[in-house]
């Protein structure tokens, strides 16, 4: 298992989720699953944000995301201060990414390679 912690601020400005995962290279056919989120933007089940951050906590086994879904639901937030997701491969997760408190990215791969794609945010902390 590896672990990646990415300051959440850099160069002044905030890294969201969609720039984080567009600096990664994972396997295909990841399946997500979002287990906690607080933030704003749009809302994958449409509606409002805080209608949608009740339905993940209510629910033990997340709100499933394909990669498709995750990537949409990446490019349409505005901010994030906390969130949690799995990525499965079949019944075996091998990815976990976890923003903390608007502070810090943490990236957490087992049993899979993750590469940092050239010139992007995780390239000193992945190596790529």
């Amino acid at each position: 298992m590896k672990s990646f912690h990415i300051d959440m601020w850099q160069s002044g400005r905030k890294i969201l989720l969609k720039e984080l995962l567009e600096s990664l290279t994972l396997p295909k056919g990841i399946a997500w699953t979002l287990l906690d989120f607080c933030g704003s933007g749009g809302s994958p089940a449409g509606g409002r944000m805080e209608d949608f951050e009740a339905e993940i906590r209510s629910v033990s086994f997340g709100f499933p995301l394909s990669v498709e879904q995750l990537d949409i639901f990446a490019a349409g937030l505005t901010d994030i201060t906390d969130v949690q997701l799995i990525g499965k491969l079949g019944d075996e997760a091998v990815v976990e990414i976890r923003g903390v408190d608007s502070t810090f990215w943490e990236v957490v791969v087992d049993g899979v390679s993750v590469n940092a794609r050239s010139n992007s945010i995780l390239t000193s902390k992945v190596g790529g």
